[in-house]
């Protein structure tokens, strides 16, 4: 049986990063991605911060930018309600190039990648390895580092709790439409008949391209539910591709760390419970653990991933305690309650404008802010959740 010293299982930029952080302490590492290739299926609405995602010095990453946008224009029922307008740009990604020039990024550090290897268990040794089981093959590992997605199959079998991460199906086509968009203006759709409620994402690539895309607890009124929005808002569309997904939205985990086994990126819940984007989280999170784990294999010294958990919320924590506390708060809203406050919004804020809408912190303060919004987001708090 061979012998790695970290095991990665997930080729997405959460396990890539976490590889590539890892390799850098030259330890043996290995990177198991279960589809053919890296960056595919296609999913994902591709969005991240430009200062975030610069802070993190991915060199290259600028040529897999498609487009990029400032404002957000929100309706109601499809009529305008309000605008936010970020300091940052934003950047809309080509996730297959971004999540390709990644993977290259780890082959070129010493990262061994495993291509079409579902990792099938995992199981602890008598001398407290791992043993990583795939369809071929069988290794003794130090560390395991799952970055496996949702719905986090394996996570769950080790005893990590992923029923609170509120998973949601997701769908989104990559459309062209008529009449033509606005480069740099995202669109966000609150409709009625959204369990929980959410909102339906229109980000253009170019004036006739982009991508829509909505999430729901019941998969079965996605694709009606997002045709029906289409025939609504465009003249004509027709769809080139479309993909589907699960999100979360539940916040992180209490716990990501287990003896040797480190969870990172959406199975760890490292995502804006907001919107269940997590493209710079993943990676921010995905270099902690590489770093924590290389050095206790080079100390030989596994109690120092322990150092992961306090690490990761320390950077991340406070901005997904707040999303959390904004999503349970619109989860618990009756759809008049919901549209009373945007009404609300429409009337006091034309527009809005933030430093940067990846953490969405200032957006939510700046809400809050206003004792009317206040007193019906907390009134929202203290009701029963309202969808099945």
């Amino acid at each position: 049986m061979e012998t790695r010293d970290i095991a990665v299982i997930g080729g997405g930029p959460a396990g890539l990063s976490t590889a590539i952080s890892a390799s850098r302490f030259g330890v043996e590492t290995i990177l198991f991605e279960e589809h053919e290739n890296i960056g595919l299926p296609w999913h994902c609405a591709g969005i991240a911060s430009s200062s975030r995602l610069k802070s993190l010095h991915i060199e290259g990453f600028d040529k897999a930018v498609l487009a990029e946008f400032d404002t957000v224009d929100i309706y109601l029922s499809l009529r305008h309600a309000f605008t936010v307008i970020s300091d940052v740009p934003q950047l809309i990604l080509d996730r297959i190039s971004f999540d390709n020039l990644l993977a290259e990024k780890a082959s070129s550090s010493g990262v061994e990648l495993k291509l079409r290897s579902k990792v099938k268990a995992l199981r602890y040794t008598y001398d407290n390895l791992v043993e990583v089981y795939t369809d071929s093959a069988r290794y003794k590992c130090r560390v395991v580092v799952l970055a496996e997605g949702l719905p986090g199959v394996l996570a769950r079998n080790l005893g990590f709790d992923t029923k609170s991460l509120s998973m949601l199906p997701s769908i989104q086509y990559l459309a062209r439409v008529d009449p033509p968009l606005t480069i740099g203006i995202v669109e966000v759709h609150l409709l009625p008949g959204l369990s929980p409620p959410f909102f339906v994402w229109v980000i253009p690539i170019d004036t006739d391209l982009c991508r829509v895309g909505l999430a729901s607890h019941n998969p079965r009124k996605l694709k009606p539910l997002l045709e029906s929005f289409l025939s609504k808002r465009f003249k004509n569309w027709h769809i080139l591709s479309e993909s589907r997904w699960v999100i979360s939205v539940g916040g992180p985990l209490r716990s990501t760390v287990k003896k040797r086994i480190i969870l990172v990126g959406d199975v760890a819940g490292q995502t804006k419970p907001t919107t269940g984007g997590g493209i710079v989280s993943s990676i921010v999170c995905g270099t902690i653990a590489g770093r924590i784990s290389g050095l206790a294999s080079t100390r030989n010294d596994y109690t120092l991933l322990d150092m992961y958990e306090a690490l990761w919320r320390k950077f991340l924590g406070f901005n997904f305690k707040i999303q959390k506390i904004a999503r349970k708060a619109v989860d618990r809203m009756h759809w008049r309650t919901l549209s009373s406050i945007v009404e609300s919004i429409s009337r006091e804020y034309q527009e809005l404008r933030v430093v940067d809408l990846d953490t969405q912190i200032d957006l939510i303060l700046k809400l809050i802010s206003s004792p009317d919004l206040a007193s019906k987001i907390v009134g929202s708090l203290l009701k029963p959740r309202t969808y099945r």
